[in-house]
């Protein structure tokens, strides 16, 4: 386990998280819903934030409103299953 300024020990020993700032995170379906805002509120951590969904125009505009609230923000191309 790291020990840092992020995290701290807890109930049985196990690491948890104090800050997500500078972390990276992947929210997968971040494109609507309440994965979107999970992606928005690891945006204002400070987290840097990978989107993954399947509608390309609905992760672009996501995308865009958080990295116009600050946030570090990036999609990867979605993926349709056969």
């Amino acid at each position: 386990m790291v020990d840092d300024q992020r995290s701290q020990r807890g109930y049985g020993g196990t690491q948890v998280l104090t800050s997500i700032w500078d972390r990276s995170v992947i929210v997968t379906g971040g494109s609507k819903g309440i994965d979107r805002g999970i992606a928005k509120v690891f945006a204002a951590q400070g987290a840097k934030v990978t989107i993954a969904a399947r509608g390309e125009a609905d992760l672009e505009q996501t995308c865009e409103e958080l990295s116009a609230a600050g946030g570090a923000v990036r999609y990867g191309r979605p993926i349709n299953s056969c």
